[in-house]
């Protein structure tokens, strides 16, 4: 090895629980390596850390390295990834700024259900308490209330009328870390009447211990077909050379399925099991995803375009997450097929 790939240097990443994680790094070290050291230093087993990676948030979207990418050669970039957002914003509203964050890939549910470790529900309560606070999963009535509900026995134990009551979540100024924001946005709703209904169902989580109700929290979670998704910037889509609509949609890749929805509304206005996807491209200046649909007629359709900057992380996402639906369909029927033999 020459002096260059011998020296090191300490990168912070971001834990999706709102911690850091200080890593020691050199020129050779990948994204594969640091995502497992980052695993360790959390104390989540090498099974555990397969469940998550180190997302490079920049310019105002993420996107997922290689696990053989050199994380020294990102990190030293990110200068460079500011003067774009400031070049482009006007173009793709990029917002200047680059970070590593340590979160949830996207995998089959299985995986999930199979994994017990207390750390790693942890962090995937963290990640799933944002989404839906943030309304990356779109959360609205009774669902939001139940997730509250469960969020207050995490967070605050066994309810307890003396300690907290209605109105303590607004006085201490929570209510926005508990309730979706575009549900306190709509303001159907006074913050008396979202909390009297939130400690309502806090109440019947009496006893539940803390890891328990994690695993209530993520099951819930779970219902939504939003859940685990990686999310796109909103871009214009063409079908037979037409925009579908004036307004940009949003691309959202899920463990099982390819979503198109209205980012305003987060209304699905198409949705694609990966089975139904009989090719995927990227144009050659990196700036269009086209992706074409089977039909009951099995002739292949025009394709539905995407124009974004993220064109190849789009496609890339794609294909992982495909693969490991097949893989996990897979997985369930040797588990039947061994469980009628038995």
């Amino acid at each position: 090895l020459d002096w260059w790939s011998q020296m090191s240097s300490t990168v912070e990443v971001e834990v999706v629980d709102g911690t850091t994680q200080s890593i020691e790094v050199s020129s050779a070290t990948t994204f594969g390596e640091a995502s497992q050291a980052v695993g360790t230093g959390l104390g989540l087993s090498e099974a555990a850390s397969q469940l998550f990676g180190i997302f490079h948030i920049r310019a105002g979207y993420e996107r997922l390295p290689e696990s053989d990418e050199r994380v020294l050669a990102t990190v030293q970039g990110f200068g460079a990834d500011e003067k774009m957002a400031k070049k482009k914003k006007k173009v793709y509203k990029y917002r200047a700024g680059s970070k590593l964050v340590y979160k949830k890939v996207i995998q089959g549910r299985r995986k999930e259900l199979l994994c017990i470790e207390v750390t790693a529900l942890t962090l995937l309560y963290h990640q799933a308490k944002a989404d839906v606070i943030n309304s990356v999963i779109p959360t609205h009535g009774p669902d939001a209330i139940e997730l509250a509900g469960i969020q207050m026995q995490i967070e605050f134990g066994n309810y307890d009328e003396a300690a907290r009551a209605p109105g303590f979540l607004e006085d201490n100024g929570l209510l926005g870390q508990f309730v979706p924001a575009r549900s306190l946005a709509n303001k159907l709703h006074t913050a008396r009447e979202w909390e009297t209904v939130i400690f309502q169902n806090y109440a019947e989580h009496f006893g539940k211990s803390h890891d328990a109700a994690l695993r209530s929290y993520l099951n819930a979670a779970r219902r939504s077909k939003y859940y685990g998704g990686r999310v796109f910037l909103p871009a214009k889509c063409y079908h037979r050379g037409s925009l579908i609509s004036t307004a940009r949609v949003q691309a959202i890749i899920a463990s099982n399925q390819f979503m198109i929805v209205d980012p305003k509304s987060q209304k699905a206005l198409w949705s694609f099991p990966f089975a139904s996807l009989s090719e995927w491209k990227v144009s050659a200046d990196g700036l269009s995803f086209a992706f074409y649909v089977v039909p009951k007629s099995k002739q292949k359709l025009d394709p539905f375009v995407l124009e974004t900057p993220q064109a190849a992380y789009l496609a890339q996402s794609l294909a992982a997450a495909a693969a490991e639906a097949a893989e996990e369909l897979n997985a369930r029927k040797l588990e039947s097929i061994a469980a009628f033999r038995a």
